[in-house]
């Protein structure tokens, strides 16, 4: 007699939600909830225990995924614009596990707490939190994961990049190489997504959650104009680097000097380094006292 067909692989469930009363209704059934402390969730035997599917939860700009590793593999979550997350290896003896992926803005409201960012380089990705279970419902701990996480930023290859990892008590971040991490520019996030943003495989012994920051390349070649006379003298000042969003408003006060053969300085005479942070971080310009003082003197 011929052999009975096999039975059909579970389809993935995977849902959009409009209603974000609904998302909390689908967490609750965990144990979950918008802003619960990941230090909670962890802790909480429920939540391992109650994930028995693998499934994929979105409403606007955040999503949860349950992953359960008796069930299918998590599939890429694909954030369009705000980028994306492929686990490629969850670690040796993870059976269940909890992606919570969202805007940086949004950690308050998701995380219950307001992550620390980067002194001089911009978020360049969404905030990824990467909870694991062993199959007793033990956090795991100490066994890398790896990830490839496309940023939401425009990529250049050239700019530097630090991927800094959250405590899951903390909200004060710092580079995954502390950790023992590390990241690399890759090429294997899906091609599909609408995000420009560059694309980092990332490998961490720890989990919780982390976020890409790249900007302001570490070397760049000078304009070939020629440099104002006044660069002659522009060395009396104190020098220091610096991410500058509104770069365009400072040089409505400010020059460039070149030094062959590849470093290029903005000079802002008779500005504290306080002020020009402040113009940096500024779309429109900043009547700052010491420059009125000047002026009318």
């Amino acid at each position: 007699s011929p052999s009975p067909s096999p039975s059909p692989s579970p389809a993935l469930q995977r849902v959009q939600y409009v209603d974000q009363a609904a998302l909390q209704t689908t967490l609750a059934s965990v144990g979950l909830s918008l802003g619960a402390l990941l230090t909670d969730i962890i802790s909480n035997p429920t939540v391992p225990a109650a994930i028995v599917q693998t499934s994929v939860h979105i409403h606007t700009t955040v999503t949860y995924g349950f992953f359960a590793a008796s069930d299918a593999a998590l599939p890429t979550i694909d954030a369009g614009e705000d980028g994306a997350l492929s686990i490629t290896d969850w670690g040796t003896g993870v059976e269940k596990a909890v992606i919570i992926m969202h805007d940086a803005t949004a950690a308050p409201d998701i995380l219950s707490k307001t992550l620390s960012f980067h002194s001089t380089l911009p978020a360049a990705s969404q905030v990824v939190s990467i909870l694991r279970w062993d199959a007793d419902g033990n956090k795991i701990s100490g066994i890398p994961v790896t990830f490839d996480m496309l940023g939401n930023q425009a990529c250049d290859p050239a700019h530097q990049t630090e991927i800094w990892r959250y405590p899951d008590e903390s909200s004060q971040g710092a580079s995954l190489a502390a950790d023992g991490g590390t990241h690399a520019l890759s090429d294997s996030c899906p091609a599909s997504s609408a995000s420009t943003g560059c694309c980092w495989t990332v490998t961490s012994p720890l989990t919780s959650s982390f976020m890409a920051f790249a900007g302001a390349p570490v070397s760049s070649s000078p304009s070939p104009s020629p440099s104002p006379p006044d660069c002659d003298d522009s060395g009396e000042g104190k020098q220091f680097t610096l991410y500058c969003p509104h770069e365009s408003i400072l040089m409505e006060q400010c020059y460039k000097c070149f030094f062959p053969p590849d470093h290029e300085v903005i000079v802002c005479d008779g500005w504290s380094e306080l002020q020009i942070r402040a113009q940096c971080d500024s779309p429109f310009p900043l009547a700052l006292p010491s420059l009125q003082s000047e002026q009318w003197a």
